[in-house]
């Protein structure tokens, strides 16, 4: 028979911490972003609350801060589709 102690130590909860929200700028549409999660949720967010120059294809990480843009992202996913096209193509 397997005993178990009375008391554990939980590990810490990991949900505590903030983690920025990834989103996809799909379409401008107007004065508004419509912006596409990775649960292809969306979301329309006036082009006034985004950083200056974002287009569609860019990535934005939501924070405490507002959206901002990650270009690193934005690159590595770039990369990705012309890996993924180039074959479609060639």
């Amino acid at each position: 028979m397997v005993s178990f102690p009375r008391t554990f130590s939980v590990p810490p909860v990991f949900a505590l911490r903030e983690v920025p929200l990834v989103w996809v700028i799909d379409r401008l549409e107007g004065d508004w972003a419509v912006c596409e999660n990775a649960r292809r949720q969306t979301r329309d967010v006036p082009l006034v609350e985004l950083p200056a120059g974002a287009k569609p294809g860019d990535v934005l990480r939501h924070g405490k801060d507002g959206y901002r843009l990650d270009p690193s992202e934005t690159l590595r996913r770039q990369k990705e589709v012309e890996a993924l096209t180039k074959d479609l193509w060639a």
